[in-house]
């Protein structure tokens, strides 16, 4: 019998509510959540630097500003010179304990989401990863119009989300303590909203159609990205040249 996509409305906590909450216990429920698929945490981890590193490792070889918005404890800022040297790493996020957890396992850069030194910088790549599904709905605009507003000429910013097309993804989303009032974002209409105040085209790609005991599929990932059964898909579009 199909899970059904979640039919939350309202969310009963902000973001930094949410996340404070579950700062302690983060990893471990996230673990618990995903042992469907074999993987831990920090698999899905490398696979996103991994596949940012394919999409833009090329025109990325001078030092840049990369911002993790939504970073968490800043687990990203620990992996990420292996695939981007070069980046200048700036950390984002909505709860304060959270933040406090990165500043303590890190000496890169991180902000609340109520500082505005982050928003002094311009950035070559923006990775926002699960993060919109724990944003109200009326404030997606706004929040991805400041996203928008601090990539540098070229730059892109990656918006990678759950989707709800695919029925592992709403268990996954379904078991999970801290997704228990996540708000499910189809890829469509997560184009829609990037293109609000743009002209720019956004690109959809699909991906994490395996789980580890198919492991042996997953080169043929790349070539299935437009196939809207992935697990998980980004969103990603571009500012234009100066």
């Amino acid at each position: 019998m199909p899970v059904p996509i979640p039919k939350t409305t309202v969310m009963k906590s902000t973001p930094e509510q949410l996340f404070d909450r579950y700062s302690e216990s983060y990893s471990d429920l996230l673990n618990d959540s995903i042992k469907i698929t074999g993987y831990e945490g920090d698999h899905f981890l490398r696979c996103k630097l991994k596949r940012l590193q394919s999409l833009f490792g090329k025109n990325l070889d001078s030092p840049f500003n990369f911002l993790d918005f939504g970073c968490g404890a800043g687990r990203t800022s620990e992996q990420i010179s292996e695939y981007f040297p070069t980046a200048h790493y700036v950390g984002v996020d909505a709860s304060p304990k959270m933040i406090h957890q990165a500043k303590q396992n890190s000496v890169c850069d991180f902000f609340s989401l109520e500082e505005t030194d982050w928003k002094q910088k311009s950035y070559q790549l923006i990775l926002a990863a699960n993060v919109f599904h724990h944003i109200p709905p009326a404030q997606h605009s706004s929040q991805l119009q400041d996203l928008k507003n601090v990539l540098a000429p070229g730059g892109s910013l990656v918006v990678w989300e759950h989707n709800p097309l695919n029925p592992v993804t709403r268990k996954i989303v379904r078991d999970c303590e801290f997704d228990r009032d996540a708000i499910l974002i189809p890829a469509r209409k997560m184009k829609a909203l990037l293109r609000q105040s743009s002209s720019q085209p956004v690109k959809i790609l699909y991906t994490s159609f395996f789980p580890k005991s198919l492991s042996w599929f997953a080169p043929l990932e790349s070539r299935m990205e437009w196939l809207p059964l992935g697990a998980q898909y980004l969103a990603i579009i571009q500012a234009p040249n100066a």
